[in-house]
């Protein structure tokens, strides 16, 4: 086993904003499907792609939603992608600058996904797949959000009236009536070989159109990112970002950790043993990453630190943290500043 499939919490975001305002219980509906709590608030928590996708399955389902993934579409914003990708989006002197990132930096968002073009006629397609075996619903789910971002990026810089002459789609799962509605000029297909979007070659020269205060902030942000180097590492490297949100709830055991990652206990110990580490060790270099991270921000109290990183005891948190430093959260701190 390679690597655990996850993504940005930032793309649950406009699911979890279109469910509240049918009025669904959302929240609730979250706990009993253990997602961590807490990730409303942290566009950058890595979450299991399997995991969530069964929850919003399982949400359509009950809230009789039909085509949620082009629904939540119209809750997502270009500022929802990672602060590096808007960065580069702001530097791009044109579209076709803009999707070349886009083709370099998908994996930042998705790590699973698998992006890019092919030429046809005076138009090019843009493509994606997602690189793990899906069910068609799941597989509908990824591809309009892989879609919606595409179609953003090219509002971006063409204004946001646009939308594309032609789109495919890889689920054969069919289109309702509310797809007719959003994309009223645009010839849908299912079934394709991969899910794209179709982008009129001459518009690939364009320059950016709309800078809005929150792509600015976010380009802001990039300074205080790690890239790290998840998206590039295996198992145990995926495996830890998505323990990371669930930390502030406790460390959780190792059956649920078996189950976010999809599989059974033993085939999660054996895959750790595999990389030469352990599930304790994992879970105490999540909550060491972690806390360094929040610790850089001068504004956040040690204490709640301690807590969002899963440590009951401020002296446990503090000895633990040593342990992996060599100084104490506060000594980290101050140098972390000053640097």
């Amino acid at each position: 086993m390679n690597r655990v499939p996850h993504f940005r919490a930032a793309h649950l975001h406009p699911y979890l904003r279109m469910l509240d305002k049918v009025g669904a219980p959302v929240d609730k509906k979250l706990v009993e499907a253990k997602l961590p709590g807490g990730l409303r608030d942290d566009p950058e928590a890595q979450l299991s792609l399997l995991h969530t996708l069964n929850f919003l399955t399982l949400m359509a389902r009950e809230q009789g939603v039909d085509d949620i993934a082009l629904r939540a579409r119209e809750h997502f914003a270009i500022t929802e992608l990672s602060p590096e990708f808007v960065q580069r989006i702001l530097l791009a002197p044109s579209l076709n600058v803009a999707l070349e990132s886009f083709f370099t930096l998908a994996r930042l968002e998705d790590t699973q996904l698998r992006i890019w073009a092919e030429k046809h006629g005076e138009h090019i397609h843009v493509c994606s797949r997602e690189e793990v075996v899906l069910d068609v619903f799941g597989a509908r789910h990824c591809e309009m959000n892989t879609n919606a971002m595409l179609v953003a990026i090219v509002q971006a810089f063409v204004g946001a009236h646009w939308l594309p002459a032609e789109m495919g789609l890889h689920s054969s799962v069919p289109l309702g009536a509310y797809v007719q509605q959003s994309f009223p000029n645009t010839a849908l297909y299912i079934g394709q070989p991969s899910a794209w979007v179709s982008i009129p070659e001459k518009l690939l020269a364009s320059t950016l159109h709309h800078v809005t205060f929150e792509m600015i902030r976010r380009c802001e942000q990039c300074g205080q990112t790690d890239l790290g180097t998840s998206t590039l590492s295996g198992f145990s490297e995926s495996f830890k970002n998505i323990l990371k949100p669930y930390l502030g709830d406790g460390i959780p055991p190792i059956t649920l950790a078996a189950e976010i990652a999809g599989v059974s206990v033993r085939t999660l110990q054996r895959c750790l043993s595999d990389n030469s580490t352990s599930y304790s060790k994992l879970v105490q270099c999540a909550q060491y990453e972690l806390a360094s991270h929040l610790l850089k921000d001068p504004s956040a109290r040690v204490l709640d630190i301690g807590f969002a990183t899963g440590y009951e005891d401020p002296s446990n948190f503090t000895r633990a943290f040593r342990r992996y430093s060599g100084m104490t959260p506060k000594q980290y701190r101050e140098l972390a500043l000053v640097g």
